[in-house]
């Protein structure tokens, strides 16, 4: 059973150089999302959640760009940027299988990133209903990983397959909803380490105009490279805000990411 949605954050542009004073840290207004007035009622679904493979990285790369009109710039929201102060995007993850988890999400205030499963039910649906609320959206496109014991999802990409049927199942997961900016990886810590596949994937990506979030899952990835070399936008993960899943914690790596930016 896939994983209930995961965050993380990634950072589009550098700090400033006017980036004023950081503010003392003040109480959370909220302990828990359950505390947030005016969401549905959530229970529990059956099952466990499937590990994640993960690793950090302290130094973030340089942004790239991409032409003018991209379908990655079409599908944008529009924001308010003063430009002096960094920019923090919020990335949900694993969306789309867990339906009340996902509703939930997408009933949060605006503008969050989120990212579908290509193989949710009904994707087109969420994907829309969640764009008419405000946030972004992204592919969660799902990639092998390390350990031969997590399943992935139906039709991931594997380093067992051809590089033919790499391009279909990219192609595929490409087509099972549209109005997103940019695609990235669902675990795909032994995947993103084998070149051959992972270029084979980011030209279909790139011939569609879209953009590449490497999760980072593993600190060989070669994601990132081969998208500045494609000449894709792309950006990597820099921190992952639910590594243990209490309020403290993702209130401690929310606190790292302040830091960090």
């Amino acid at each position: 059973r896939p994983a209930p949605p995961a965050s993380s954050v990634a950072k589009p542009a550098p700090p400033s150089p006017r980036t004023p004073a950081a503010k003392p840290p003040t109480e959370p207004r909220y302990a828990s999302i359950d505390q947030l007035p005016g969401l549905p009622a959530y229970s529990e679904s059956q099952g466990k959640p499937l590990p994640n493979h993960e690793e950090r990285r302290t130094q973030p790369p340089a942004p790239r760009a991409a032409p003018v009109g991209a379908a990655w710039q079409r599908n944008a929201i529009a924001f308010s940027d003063d430009r002096r102060r960094p920019l923090i995007v919020v990335v949900i993850d694993d969306m789309g299988v867990d339906r009340p988890r996902s509703r939930r999400v997408t009933e949060l205030p605006q503008p969050l990133t989120l990212s579908y499963l290509p193989y949710a039910r009904d994707l087109a649906e969420q994907a829309t209903a969640a764009r008419s609320r405000g946030h972004e959206l992204m592919l969660h496109l799902p990639m092998e990983p390390m350990s031969s014991s997590v399943d992935p999802g139906p039709n991931a990409l594997l380093t067992s397959l051809s590089l033919d049927m790499i391009r279909r199942r990219t192609v595929a997961a490409l087509d099972s909803f549209s109005g997103y900016v940019a695609v990235n990886n669902h675990m795909g810590s032994r995947f993103t380490t084998w070149r051959p596949g992972v270029e084979a994937s980011l030209r279909e990506m790139k011939a569609r105009g879209l953009a590449y979030l490497d999760s980072r899952t593993h600190a060989d990835t070669v994601g990132g490279l081969v998208a500045e070399e494609l000449g894709m936008p792309s950006v990597d993960r820099h921190v992952f805000l639910d590594d243990v899943m209490t309020g403290d914690a993702v209130r401690r790596q929310l606190a790292e990411t302040e830091a960090a930016f």
